[in-house]
C-alpha cells in the first residue's frame, strides 16, 4: 500500500467515527447503572428495624412472624428466616429489617439479607455498572491514542523521492559532447602536436653504430680531457729520462 493510500485510509477513519458514539453511550449507561447501585446500597443503610413476634418456627429456621410495618404502621403477618441457633431465652421475640426503597419496598429480611433480592440486585448493579464504565474508558482511551498517532502520521511530511542513480559512461567528458574521432588522420594529427621539440644536434650523443669514432668528435674529445692527460704523462716521462741522462754524463 502506497503512502497516499495510507493517508487516505487514516484521514477517512471510519472505525473512529463508528466507535466514538458506541463507547460514549456505553460509558453513560455504565455510569447510570453504577450510580443506581451505589444509591440503592446507601439507601439500604437507612432501612428501619422491626420487632417481630414469632408465631410458628420450624427446625430448619423458617418462621411465621407478626410485626408492625414501620413504613406504613400496619400490622402484618408473613414469612421470615429465623436464626436456628438463636438463644432460647429470646423465646418468640426476634428482630428484622424492612426494605425502604425500590420495587422491593416493604420486604422483610434478616441480618443476612435473607427474605429479599434487594441486596443481590444492588451488588449486581454496582458490579456491572463499574465493569461497563471501566471497559468504555479503556476502549475510548485506546481509540484516542490511536487517533493521536494517526494525526501525527498525517502531520509528518512525506520523504522526498530519491533521485535516480546517475548512469555510468565509459567515455570521459560530458555525455552531450560528440563522440571522439578515432580515425587515422585525427590520431596522427594529435601525435604530431604532442611530439617533442627538436634539440641542438651538437647536444645529442653520437649514434652508437656510426662510422666516426668517439675521439673523432671534438665535443666528446674535449669533454673526455684525454689530450690533457696524455700531454701530462708525456711531460712527466720525458722529465724523468732527461734527469737520468744528465746525471750519468
Amino acid at each position: 500500500m502506497s503512502s497516499t493510500e495510507e493517508r487516505e485510509r487514516l484521514s477517512s477513519g471510519p472505525p473512529v467515527r463508528r466507535w466514538r458514539p458506541v463507547c460514549r453511550w456505553i460509558l453513560v449507561a455504565g455510569s447510570l447503572i453504577l450510580g443506581l447501585g451505589i444509591a440503592a446500597s446507601e439507601a439500604a443503610m437507612d432501612d428501619p428495624k422491626a420487632e417481630l413476634t414469632v408465631l410458628r418456627e420450624s427446625p430448619d429456621g423458617d418462621c411465621t412472624v407478626r410485626y408492625t410495618d414501620p413504613l406504613s404502621g400496619q400490622e402484618r403477618v408473613g414469612p421470615f428466616r429465623c436464626d436456628p441457633d438463636r438463644d432460647p431465652v429470646l423465646g418468640d421475640w426476634s428482630i428484622g429489617w424492612v426494605v425502604s426503597y425500590g420495587p422491593w419496598k416493604g420486604d422483610l429480611y434478616n441480618s443476612d439479607w435473607q427474605g429479599t433480592p434487594a441486596d443481590d440486585v444492588n451488588d449486581g448493579l454496582v458490579l456491572w455498572g463499574g465493569l461497563l464504565a471501566l471497559g468504555a474508558l479503556l476502549v475510548g482511551g485506546v481509540r484516542v491514542l490511536y487517533r493521536v498517532g494517526d494525526r501525527r502520521a498525517l502531520a509528518r511530511p512525506e520523504p522526498a523521492p530519491e533521485p535516480p542513480a546517475p548512469r555510468v559512461s565509459l567515455v570521459k567528458g560530458d555525455p552531450e559532447e560528440p563522440p571522439l574521432d578515432l580515425s587515422y588522420a585525427a590520431v596522427a594529427a594529435v601525435a604530431e602536436r604532442r611530439a617533442p621539440e627538436e634539440t641542438d644536434p651538437e647536444l645529442l650523443p653520437p649514434p652508437l653504430g656510426g662510422e666516426t669514432p668517439w675521439w673523432g668528435d671534438r665535443t666528446l674529445l674535449r669533454s673526455s680531457q684525454v689530450p690533457e692527460t696524455l700531454l701530462f704523462l708525456a711531460g712527466a716521462w720525458s722529465s724523468e729520462r732527461c734527469g737520468g741522462g744528465c746525471a750519468s754524463s
